[in-house]
């Protein structure tokens, strides 16, 4: 059985990574690899790797429960206020959305012994908790109201967003952390900025990851946790893994479509009507 710390590898992978960390450093702009600083940081993907372990862990699955618990909540409730002030939530505090996540995460702690708390797997499913419910408010919300959303509003986004919606937010930020954690441990003395940049270019692959595990069972988020630790699972999340590997990435075209994104999107917040 496997750890279900991501960063409990040895010398020689350690090496490995860092070495593929240098590759796409060192390539052409128009011609990096970042699937494979992506697959090498997944590993081998097995039903015992320390990816499937992490993700299958009591850390995650008692996340994904309390955002399910809060959705489905939400879905029933007449009265969304009370539904979300059982969960810290004050509509006229200073950081109201922010002591919504505080709870959820604390309620997280509570649900985990002193050991599970200090895993990779505990760190990635906090992470998870806070861009999720963010990134689901962001979708139905005007980025100015994402910090301080009425009841309303949050019980409108996670309506919208659904179960599966919901559980695919989160298992793409799942990934993205442990991925993340697992290069930024090995990286040695690259900029830890080169590592966000290669995470970020990972997006796709940890979409395909996330649309496998997703699928199992789109319409009961909380079975998909016990369906992820079986072998032909693993299996088809490998293959999806190397089908991507050795694919090229002109980094110079997505820079400069990040920043023509972005250059719209601060011309519409200044276009659009107060």
């Amino acid at each position: 059985m496997g750890s279900q710390n991501v960063t409990d590898f040895d010398a020689v992978r350690k090496k490995s990574i860092r070495a593929e960390i240098q590759r796409y450093v060192s390539a052409d702009p128009k011609e990096k690899q970042p699937f494979a600083a992506g697959a090498i940081a997944l590993d081998k993907i097995t039903k015992t790797s320390n990816f499937v372990q992490a993700i299958s862990s009591p850390s995650v699955r008692n996340a994904l429960e309390l955002l399910v618990s809060l959705a489905r909540e939400l879905k029933r409730s007449d009265d969304p206020a009370q539904v979300l002030r059982k969960r810290g939530f004050v509509a006229d505090s200073n950081q109201p959305l922010g002591m919504l996540i505080a709870e959820i995460t604390k309620s997280l702690s509570e649900r985990l012994n002193v050991k599970q708390q200090e895993t990779d797997p505990a760190f990635a499913a906090k992470d998870a908790i806070t861009r999720t419910v963010i990134e689901v408010l962001s979708k139905e919300i005007a980025p100015e109201r994402v910090d301080a959303p009425s009841a309303q509003e949050i019980s409108r986004s996670f309506r919208k967003a659904g179960l599966d919606g919901l559980s695919t937010i989160f298992f793409e930020n799942v990934i993205t952390s442990l991925i993340s954690m697992t290069l930024d441990a090995a990286r040695g003395s690259t900029p830890r900025a080169v590592v966000r940049e290669i995470v970020e270019a990972n997006r796709p692959l940890i979409s395909e990851l996330t649309r496998e595990i997703v699928k199992l069972d789109p319409t009961k988020p909380k079975q998909i946790i016990s369906k992820i630790p079986k072998a032909k699972v693993a299996e088809k999340l490998e293959k999806k893994k190397l089908i991507m590997k050795d694919q090229t990435v002109d980094m110079t075209a997505t820079v400069s479509s990040a920043g023509t994104k972005k250059n719209e999107t601060q011309n519409e917040k200044k276009g659009r009507p107060k």
